[in-house]
C-alpha cells in the first residue's frame, strides 16, 4: 500500500507518532501533513537511516526516539492525535500488543486514532481464515473450520467455481487468480 493510501485513513489531527518507523520511509510522508511528527524504533541504525532520510528531505517538525514498545511511554510529555504502526504486530506476543494498545490510547487526544498498518503473509492465510490465529477458538472449532474448508475447496473445484471470493475471480470456463490464495 502506498504512503499516500495510508494518510487517507490518518486525516485530521496536528500530531502523529510512528511506532517502528524504521529508517523514515513513511514519516517523509507524514511530516508535511502535521505540526509535529515523531519516529520511534528500538535499532540505532534504522533511527539513524530515518535521522538521514528526514534530513534530505527537511521535515524539521519530526523528532526520532529510540524506544521500544515499552520504554516508549515513559519518553513522551504530551498528547497524540495518530499513532501509527507498520509491520510491527507480527513481532509481538498478544500481551505485548494489548498493553501497546493500552497504553496508546491513554496517549491520544480526545479524537485521536492508532492506525495499524499489518501485513499477514499470504501464505498463513488459510490458518487465519481457519482461526488459528483467534484467541477465542478451541482446536474443536479450528479442526472443525479446516475440515469444512477441504470440503469446500474440492466441492469448489469439481464445480469449477472459485473456491474464495476473497481469493479468486471466475469467467465463464475460466478460474483467475486475483488474490493471495494460492491452487491447491
Amino acid at each position: 500500500m502506498e504512503a499516500r493510501e495510508k494518510l487517507f485513513h490518518l486525516d485530521g489531527g496536528k500530531t502523529i507518532l510512528d511506532f517502528g518507523c524504521g529508517a523514515g520511509e513513511l514519516l517523509v510522508y507524514y511530516a508535511p501533513e502535521y505540526e509535529k511528527t515523531i519516529g520511534v524504533d528500538f535499532s540505532p541504525s534504522m533511527l539513524e537511516e530515518a535521522g538521514k532520510r528526514i534530513r534530505e528531505r527537511n521535515c524539521e517538525n519530526t523528532t526520532l526516539i529510540l524506544a521500544d514498545d515499552k520504554t516508549l511511554w515513559d519518553r513522551l510529555n504530551s498528547p497524540l492525535d495518530r499513532i501509527t504502526a507498520a509491520g510491527v504486530f507480527q513481532y509481538l506476543t498478544y500481551q505485548e500488543i494489548d498493553d501497546f494498545i493500552f497504553n496508546a490510547s491513554t496517549y491520544l487526544n480526545k479524537d485521536g486514532k492508532i492506525v495499524l498498518f499489518d501485513m499477514l503473509d499470504p501464505r498463513l492465510y488459510p490458518l487465519w481464515k481457519i482461526g488459528l490465529f483467534s484467541q477465542d477458538n478451541s482446536c474443536k472449532k479450528i479442526i472443525s473450520k479446516a475440515i469444512c474448508g477441504v470440503r469446500n475447496t474440492i466441492s469448489s473445484s469439481l464445480k469449477r467455481r472459485p473456491r474464495d471470493i476473497l481469493g479468486y475471480s471466475h469467467y465463464p470456463g475460466k478460474i483467475k487468480k486475483i488474490g493471495f490464495l494460492e491452487q491447491i
